[in-house]
């Protein structure tokens, strides 16, 4: 587990790698780092909702977010949240040009997600894996 230092008087703990979360723990952790991503305000400017996938992965969590411009269909993207050096981050799962609004469903959006994590298989530290289903140390990483 790592600790950020939010500000002198405040740490935040941070899961390891591979620990399963909820968009509830995504949203908490990203509000107890400083991050403004999933505020309300920053949320409805940009269109943008979560939805309910995140996925455990070697460096972080995926998760999924829908977007829609000002003159087209919903689109929907895989991101990645990570800290690193202490900071929080959230990029698209496969590289903001390839990536960004890159999914016409969630459905589709799931499967994408699904495929990057098995990529990056990690066995999880307990609970079932997102990937092969299995518990913890049974995980097989297929």
């Amino acid at each position: 587990m790592q600790t950020v230092q939010k500000r002198v008087d405040f740490t935040v703990e941070i899961p390891d790698f591979g620990t399963p979360m909820s968009i509830g723990d995504l949203k908490r952790m990203a509000d107890r780092c400083g991050s403004h991503y999933f505020e309300p305000g920053t949320m409805r400017f940009f269109k943008s909702r979560t939805l309910e996938t995140v996925i455990a992965v070697n460096d972080g969590w995926l998760f999924l977010t829908s977007e829609q411009g000002p003159h087209g269909p919903r689109k929907y993207t895989v991101r990645k949240v990570r800290v690193v050096d202490g900071q929080f981050d959230i990029t698209c799962a496969e590289g903001h040009s390839d990536g960004f609004m890159r999914y016409s469903t969630g459905a589709q959006a799931r499967a994408a997600a699904k495929r990057i994590a098995n990529a990056q298989h990690v066995k999880p530290l307990h609970g079932l894996c997102n990937i092969c289903g299995h518990y913890g140390s049974d995980c097989t990483g297929q």
